[in-house]
């Protein structure tokens, strides 16, 4: 999802990414665009900075460090940003919304109806 983002929304590639990049897609576009519980943003800042370091170990990313520094800043602001429904795109804000009022989004038949 992440490097999806940074492509699609920042038009950037792997070996091009920069702190701003990084933040932007960490506490805006993810937040706005993923469906998934709190707990899945609580861990998102650590499994980035794996993901980080893994890149780094197979030597395709040079400013690692730099990146890792920028997730250790902001990973903590990622749970709340994303809970938060004021950050939501639209499509996110009408699953949530189902989801909060019992809906099975899942089930086609009863996402139609709602």
């Amino acid at each position: 999802m992440f490097v999806n983002c940074m492509l699609n929304y920042e038009d950037v590639l792997p070996d091009r990414r920069d702190s701003e990049n990084l933040t932007t897609i960490c506490l805006e576009i993810i937040p706005k665009k993923l469906i998934a519980e709190v707990s899945f943003f609580e861990g998102f800042g650590d499994v980035l900075i794996a993901f980080l370091k893994f890149l780094h170990s197979k030597d395709y990313i040079k400013n690692s460090v730099v990146l890792i520094k920028t997730v250790e800043k902001i990973k903590d602001k990622i749970p709340t940003v994303a809970n938060n429904s004021e950050n939501w795109g639209m499509s996110k804000a009408f699953i949530m919304s189902a989801q909060a009022n019992g809906v099975d989004i899942n089930d086609k038949e009863t996402m139609d109806t709602f």
